[in-house]
């Protein structure tokens, strides 16, 4: 005979509190994904108020933008110097693979999906190849699924 005070519970009492944990921890997840997506681009956009304000205080003591060639260099403490001393980190993106010193690449191309670039072209003054008269800078954001883009101040892309 079967005692039915016998403490403990049963098979579906269990799937359903596993089914609780499942849902819920799916929900989390969900959330800590969106969170971090915000806290990359809000990390992308930091660095690239830094690169501008740098970028302009470069053309504010040379009178023109440094070229693409400059900013893209692998020896990045280089292209940190040039624009003032700023940190190295500031030229590596939040979702760079592990190792990576400069995030910057010489392209137009709008850096669709990858957020791991910063894209930056710049336009030379009339018959020189070094003096640069603008600048745009362009990062991926993944919050939104789109194409950030900063111009320099100075002139305009043609």
């Amino acid at each position: 005979m079967l005692n039915r005070k016998q403490k403990g519970f049963t098979l579906i009492e269990l799937v359903i509190v596993v089914a609780v944990i499942i849902i819920l921890t799916s929900i989390a997840a969900a959330g800590m994904t969106i969170y971090l997506k915000d806290a990359r681009d809000n990390e992308r956009a930091g660095k690239m108020t830094i690169l501008v304000e740098a970028l302009e205080r470069y053309y504010d003591q040379n009178g023109e933008y440094p070229s693409c060639a400059v900013l893209s260099d692998s020896n990045v403490s280089s292209a940190a110097q040039a624009l003032g001393g700023i940190d190295l980190q500031t030229f590596v993106a939040p979702s760079a693979e592990e190792g990576t010193t400069n995030s910057i690449n010489c392209s137009s191309d709008q850096p669709t999906g990858q957020p791991d670039t910063f894209n930056y072209s710049s336009t030379p003054a009339v018959a020189s190849n070094t003096a640069m008269r603008n600048y745009t800078l362009r990062y991926w954001s993944e919050g939104n699924n789109s194409v950030e883009t900063v111009m320099g101040r100075r002139g305009r892309e043609p």
